[in-house]
């Protein structure tokens, strides 16, 4: 009875969805070439290579999530090479991150040739339907299904159950906002949840949290950490292709880190990683105090209202480079530069307004041919003609370059966590060494924060006021200090890292 009323409720609200959804795709592009997939109607070449069979079916939707399925794919085919991958996923953006992230699929063995479409196939997601998800199943005859995080879809896990598939859920969370949903609907999730071979959880609180909605007598769940502190990982490419955009093609050659003994050769970088909106706003603000009288912050109290915010008359004009004064206490005299990159790229022309009635020019990564002053070499002493140039503002409106961008700044405040509520990932700034800071806002990454916070590799803030006295400290510290503090967070990263091997080898034998 209760399935009844799930399918009939879906089936009542999905119509009401749909305009958000097809919105969306209109956005972000990319839905309409396989849009049979939603309906378990595939394409011939993939008919023709799931009937190879022997498939584990891995399912991810956020970039957070596909990296996540990704690492635990890789350390996979590490411990068996001749493992078959269907991975399905439910947005264009998770789509191009699967593509990248299984493309990465590679044997240990010299001898073994890159995986081939016939052994990591990609497909969306269907529709929790029963028809669909049966029909899905039925043609993807999946060995073993994992899924990650918070994706739980009661008519996939019913009907996998019912034909004996093991499913798992890993990196399992169970966010503030649904724990209390859960436990009123106990009597419908208990069962959803009852249907997951095992799940790995990634606290205690976690765990306990299922567990307390889990039918009398089933416990499936373990508490493994979190698989985050394995996914992240540094790439060096990507922050030698992103330096040449910011600072041109000699910025390699200036490049120094503080861990080589020498001073920056170029200006340091403020970051805004996966920002929200209201938070773009807030950086900018901070940039003009920083870029300008670094020793006396404005007064910002609390974060602005939106409504506020959407109003240029409320950003405050930046100085010109001809007005910056020599004398600015800036460590090493050079005009710092902002980077910003929006959770979401679609988002990038709000930000491009906001950058422009800010007062600074707006140099967008997603058209590389656009030019801008070049800041590389220059210290606020050089600015002293009469001659007035805006400073550019860089806006990171690409996927998949945030790591490159984080392995390239020097602060970084990570969105989601001032004006919104939940944070994006905190562990891969503090895994490149950076002085990181986030808002109060960090329900999605509670026990990744409680980790970071006991080891001091970041900086968590009130409001908006406090984030401002932070990052402008943080600039005034020396290449040294600053050093120190990266390597703390660095350290931080590395002690809790192992996570994803032990649930592979857990899984395979289960699945034995």
């Amino acid at each position: 009875m209760k399935w009844a009323i799930y399918n009939i409720l879906f089936a009542l609200v999905y119509p009401f969805l749909l305009p958000g959804f097809l919105l969306r795709m209109l956005k972000r592009g990319g839905y309409a070439a396989r849009m049979g997939d939603r309906f378990a109607l595939y394409p011939k070449e993939i008919l023709d290579q799931l009937r190879e069979g022997n498939f584990v079916w891995v399912h991810a939707v956020s970039v957070g999530e596909v990296q996540v399925a990704g690492q635990l794919m890789r350390e996979w085919r590490k411990q068996d090479p001749s493992i078959r991958f269907c991975f399905s996923t439910t947005s264009s953006t998770g789509w191009m991150m699967a593509e990248k992230e299984l493309s990465t699929l590679t044997s240990p063995h010299p001898s073994s040739p890159l995986l081939t479409s016939q052994t990591s196939i990609l497909i969306y997601n269907p529709l929790d339907f029963p028809n669909f998800v049966k029909s899905a199943l039925k043609t993807v005859k999946p060995k073993a299904i994992v899924m990650t995080e918070s994706e739980i879809w009661p008519n996939f896990l019913m009907f996998a159950k019912r034909y004996k598939i093991p499913t798992y859920l890993i990196n399992a969370r169970v966010s503030d906002r649904s724990a209390p949903r859960y436990k009123k609907a106990k009597f419908f999730f208990g069962d959803v949840f009852a249907s997951f071979t095992k799940i790995f959880a990634q606290s205690e609180l976690d765990a306990e949290r299922i567990r307390a909605v889990l039918p009398k007598g089933v416990d499936n769940v373990e508490v493994t950490g979190s698989f985050k502190f394995d996914v992240a990982h540094r790439n060096e490419a990507k922050e030698k292709e992103l330096e040449k955009w910011i600072f041109g093609e000699e910025g390699d050659s200036k490049r120094t880190t503080a861990s080589s003994g020498g001073s920056s050769a170029r200006p340091k970088i403020l970051l805004g990683g996966s920002t929200w909106p209201g938070e773009d706003e807030i950086l900018l603000n901070i940039y003009k105090t920083l870029i300008s009288h670094p020793s006396q912050p404005s007064q910002l109290s609390q974060p602005p209202q939106l409504s506020q915010l959407s109003q240029p008359s409320q950003l405050s004009q930046p100085p010109q480079l001809s007005s910056l004064s020599a004398s600015a206490p800036l460590r090493d005299q050079s005009i710092p530069i902002l980077v910003i990159a929006p959770r979401h790229f679609e988002k990038a022309d709000a930000v491009e307004e906001n950058i422009k009635a800010a007062g600074f020019t707006c140099i967008r990564r997603s058209r590389t041919t656009q030019t801008s002053p070049h800041l590389s070499s220059t210290s606020t002493s050089n600015f002293n003609s009469s001659t007035s140039t805006p400073i550019p503002v860089y806006l990171a409106d690409t996927t998949g370059e945030l790591m490159g961008l984080y392995g390239l700044a020097d602060v970084v405040f990570v969105g989601k966590s001032l004006c919104e509520h939940g944070s994006q990932n905190m562990i891969e700034p503090c895994l490149c060494g950076k002085q990181v800071f986030v808002g109060p806002y960090t329900e999605n990454f509670r026990p990744v924060m409680s980790d970071l916070l006991e080891g001091k590799a970041l900086t968590q803030v009130a409001d908006a006021a406090e984030l401002e006295r932070g990052i402008l400290a943080a600039f005034a510290k020396s290449d040294a200090e600053a050093a120190a503090i990266g390597k703390q967070a660095a350290d931080a990263v590395a002690r809790r890292c192992g996570v994803v091997a032990k649930c592979v080898q857990k899984i395979r034998l289960f699945n034995r």
